[in-house]
Order: C-alpha cells, then sequence, then structure tokens
C-alpha cells in the first residue's frame, strides 16, 4: 500500500529539479541572508535578485 504524508506545515519533499537549483546552496554558498558576514550578504543577494525570476538560468549567471 502507497503511504501518502500529509503533515507538510514543517517540511516537504523537494522535487528533483528544485534540489539540483539549490545545490549549491546546501553545499558551498550557505549564509544566513539577514547576516552582515560576506556569506550572508551574498545569500541576501542571491534572494533580493532571484525572487521574482527563481529560473535556473538566473541563479546561474549569478554563481
Amino acid at each position: 500500500m502507497r503511504r501518502i504524508y500529509m503533515d507538510a506545515n514543517a517540511t516537504t519533499p523537494l522535487l528533483p529539479e528544485v534540489f539540483e537549483a539549490m545545490r549549491p546552496f546546501f553545499l558551498e554558498h550557505y549564509g544566513n541572508a539577514s547576516s552582515i558576514r560576506k556569506q550572508g550578504q551574498f545569500a541576501r543577494a542571491v534572494v533580493d535578485q532571484t525572487r521574482d525570476t527563481p529560473s535556473s538560468s538566473e541563479r546561474n549567471r549569478l554563481l
């Protein structure tokens, strides 16, 4: 019998293409976007610049 996970309040599974788009930020470019440190400021810039256009081509241009 197939199980269905119904409690997506705290977490949800990622689509493979979303995981691939986010991989650099999980492994290399992690930083708190609210931080004043360099890593945080980079994260903030990426968030701000891609907020309205979350396409992989835009994200890759920023890296």
